[in-house]
């Protein structure tokens, strides 16, 4: 704990030297220069180089900052490299006063060199939303800059009195890139203003790269780690929630002992796992170790989201802690059918829609592509979206896929008329002898049944073709309470399916769900490392699905619960009833 300390402190101190090396690249040395000076004694070359470096080395001490302390290896590679330029500029104008800032960062590079395995993790997942931000933060900085340099240089170029007039033509200079637009009295203004072009230029430049990674390298890498991946998930993928794998929002760990590969994204430091592992059975115990000691060296905890109970004992074996997080609606598709009075609603709603002529056909666009039916999934899609009282939750959700329907399964209904009233998704898993029905859309006017004729439809042609089991996907925290042993966690989870109803419908989920009459309620699990279960994995779990969402969400429900006032309001993410 006293190391997390002194690693804190020394990254801040990081920070702030960073901050003196932006102030040391500022032009208080040329103040007083004239033009004969400048013609007889003035390296325009050490002026420039001066300005340039102490800008550029500032700038990525405290850009990178915050990426040191996440341990990241790339960060420690870069503020080490700046770190040793800024010492190396100290001393080529080395000067007694100087001594105190020579020691202290001398001190941050000796540090950092002789911990270098406290900074072992990979660079993490590039966002366009976090490029964006470097970029804005690195420009916003080099405009304060420009402005207190033209500033404290105003002795030297016409129209300069304020620092508001300052900032005007920093904004001026960085809009036309014409320093002939300028009116100077001496030429130190004019190499001023010409060594900012060039740190514009090379901000501009590195802006670019850095917008590469989200906009250009990450897709591909990612497409090239998914066409990897296929095979496996196709194969090993056991899990329900196996095939989410393949969507665009997932990273991937690759086992490098045995065939394997799990997806999962990053909240704060807690690898959150769709599903399972994804490997032979035999080989299950080896990836694990293999994940766990990935995890050890990054520093991460572990969360499996919605395992089963297929998984339990290698989880428990390795030292997971285990809750239960929900029931599947599970379906043998070899018993199932619409007698008795359990599915006498669904049996109705089907009447209803055979009634109505709904027709339900089968799109297979690996076999001949139709834009017109793709066209209408996507405005039923839309339309659905649109409706929809919350952000629509990510990652442990499927999507359409289209382009890359891989063996997805895609079932719509039409009415008389020829119009696509609805459609759902299956996504298959346990090597195509199961599947879930992934995504389930259907049009706001559709008449009743459309939905519930798609799916029994579904799975009765899919039971003919040899599948075994259907399943409509996970009741979230229902039946929670049977648990024999309940923990902290499990009253947490209690609490919110009987009060945060409103927010998500858990309980309407549940019902739509329960109508159906499932031949089984299979239990879902939440396996997690280390033990116990902590705040911070329940925010992970909720973050991993809302991602950028999630403090909206709670800003807008407390800002509700404030206008109310005790009083009945109804906000855009409160479920209408």
């Amino acid at each position: 704990m006293k190391l997390k300390y002194f690693r804190s402190i020394i990254i801040a101190f990081l920070f702030l030297v960073g901050f003196k090396n932006i102030w040391r690249s500022l032009p208080f040395r040329y103040v007083d220069l004239s033009d004969e000076f400048f013609s007889t004694t003035f390296d325009y070359t050490v002026f420039v180089t001066h300005h340039f470096l102490s800008f550029l080395v500032g700038l990525i001490m405290i850009l990178l900052a915050y990426n040191l302390y996440k341990r990241i290896q790339f960060a420690w590679l870069i503020e080490t490299i700046a770190l040793s330029i800024s010492i190396l500029i100290m001393l080529y104008h080395f000067s007694t006063p100087k001594l105190p800032y020579l020691l202290i960062e001398s001190t941050i590079l000796i540090y950092l060199l002789l911990n270098k395995k406290e900074f072992p993790r990979k660079s993490e997942k590039g966002t366009l939303r976090k490029s964006f931000s470097y970029i804005v933060v690195a420009l916003i900085i080099l405009l304060i800059n420009t402005s207190l340099g033209l500033f404290i240089l105003r002795g030297h170029i016409q129209g300069i009195k304020t620092i508001f007039d300052a900032m005007s033509q920093s904004i001026r200079l960085f809009m036309f890139m014409d320093t002939s637009l300028f009116d100077f009295k001496t030429q130190i203004g004019e190499f001023y203003l010409k060594s900012i072009l060039m740190i514009y230029w090379c901000s501009i430049f590195i802006s670019l790269i850095i917008l590469m990674k989200p906009l250009v390298y990450k897709p591909i890498l990612h497409q090239h780690l998914k066409k990897k991946a296929i095979p496996i998930v196709d194969q090993f993928g056991l899990n329900p929630m196996s095939y989410l794998a393949l969507e665009d929002d997932k990273l991937y760990f690759f086992s490098k002992s045995v065939e394997g590969v799990c997806a999962y994204t990053l909240s704060n430091d807690i690898m959150v796992i769709c599903g399972d592992l994804i490997c032979k059975i035999e080989d299950q115990d080896a990836m694990c170790r293999e994940l766990m000691a990935f995890a050890k060296n990054n520093y991460y905890s572990i969360v499996f989201l919605n395992t089963t109970d297929t998984f339990l004992e290698l989880y428990q074996k390795n030292g997971f802690g285990i809750t239960k997080y929900g029931e599947d609606a599970v379906f043998d598709l070899n018993a199932y059918n619409l007698k008795g009075g359990r599915v006498a609603k669904v049996r109705a709603a089907i009447n209803h829609a055979r009634k109505a002529d709904i027709k339900i056909y089968e799109y297979k666009p690996n076999d001949t592509r139709d834009l017109e039916v793709e066209a209408q999934i996507n405005e039923i899609s839309k339309e659905w979206l649109s409706q929809k009282n919350m952000p629509e939750m990510k990652f442990m959700l499927g999507s359409n896929n289209l382009e890359t329907p891989l063996k997805r399964r895609y079932f719509y209904a039409k009415n008389q008329l020829g119009e696509m009233l609805g459609y759902v998704v299956f996504n298959p898993y346990e090597n195509g002898r199961s599947v879930i029905a992934e995504v389930t859309r259907r049009k706001s006017h559709a008449p009743q049944g459309v939905l519930e004729t798609i799916i029994y439809d579904a799975f009765m042609q899919m039971k003919d073709e040899g599948l075994l089991t259907g399943n409509l996907g996970l009741s979230p925290l229902y039946n929670i309470s049977a648990e024999e042993k309940l923990k902290w966690n499990d009253y947490l989870f209690q609490y919110v399916y009987e009060h945060l109803d409103q927010i998500y419908g858990f309980k309407a989920l549940h019902h739509a769900k329960e109508k159906y009459a499932p031949t089984a309620w299979e239990n879902r699990y939440i396996a997690f490392y280390p033990k116990p279960f902590l705040p911070q994995y329940a925010y992970a779990i909720v973050n991993a699905q809302l991602p950028d969402r999630l403090s909206k969400i709670i800003l807008k429900l407390v800002w509700d619960e404030l206008r109310t006032k005790g009083g009945r309001y109804v906000s855009k993410y409160t479920r209408k009833r």
